[in-house]
């Protein structure tokens, strides 16, 4: 799996005002150097640090603008389209692993024997592959 800065298309360091604002520019200066070293995540587009304030509003229209440039690039690549399709069977797979999850547990018939076949595992009197083909077969008849 992929950290949260090797999948992020920008880094924007807020708060960057009053005695933050140094602490601010010395954090994006050595993350604008580290997300150089890696593999950008978004078609196209080098990943872009920068600092703001919310409470002053500095950078804010840097922000903008670098979100609209986003925007426009990922438009015209079709990676922006291809995203939104790979995000939708996403959404779709998840929920239908929700809603596996929620069948299965509120199952009468997994919900009778759950806790005394956890305690089984937790005294390893049973193995959780065994217990999960019980659960499973239970589920399933």
């Amino acid at each position: 799996k992929k950290g949260i800065i090797e999948i992020s298309d920008a880094l924007v360091f807020n708060k960057a005002d009053g005695s933050n604002k140094q602490k601010a520019n010395i954090a994006k200066v050595e993350f604008a150097n580290a997300v150089h070293y890696l593999q950008p995540y978004a078609k196209d587009w080098q990943v872009r640090v920068l600092t703001a304030s919310a409470l002053t509003g500095d950078g804010i229209d840097k922000i903008w603008e670098m979100i609209s440039e986003f925007i426009k690039l990922s438009k015209t690549n079709n990676s922006f389209i291809e995203e939104r399709k790979k995000q939708s069977l996403q959404w779709m797979h998840s929920l239908i692993e929700e809603s596996l999850k929620n069948s299965f547990f509120n199952n009468p018939d997994v919900k009778k024997d759950l806790k005394e076949i956890e305690k089984q595992i937790i005294s390893e009197k049973i193995l959780p592959t065994v217990a999960a083909d019980i659960l499973l077969k239970r589920f399933n008849n």
